[in-house]
């Protein structure tokens, strides 16, 4: 699978393999110019990666709840505006 078409899920669990297959080959590798940094490197940035996928979770969670509030706000807001409309077209003239 191309990394340009994968989700996030996947290239997040294709990382996990390739550094462990890394990390057990890492003899190999460091004899071919990939060093234990790198691994390492490569390991932090996935971390990162997973932790900022962890904090925009939340905040789609959050902006969810947001939304569904002011959804209901707005609701009770065009309740209102509408019975003081109504109540100005009958009870107060309109300025000529």
């Amino acid at each position: 699978m191309k990394w340009s078409e994968s989700t996030l899920g996947v290239k997040i669990n294709m990382t996990n393999v390739m550094i462990a297959s890394m990390k057990e080959q890492q003899e190999l590798l460091t004899a071919n110019g990939i060093s234990d940094i790198y691994t390492a490197e490569l390991e932090a940035q996935l971390a990162a990666v997973v932790s900022q996928n962890i904090q925009q979770e939340r905040f789609e969670g959050f902006l969810k709840e947001s939304t569904s509030q002011l959804n209901k706000d707005l609701s009770v807001l065009g309740t209102l505006y509408s019975k003081a409309k109504k109540v100005i077209k009958i009870n107060i003239p309109l300025p000529s």
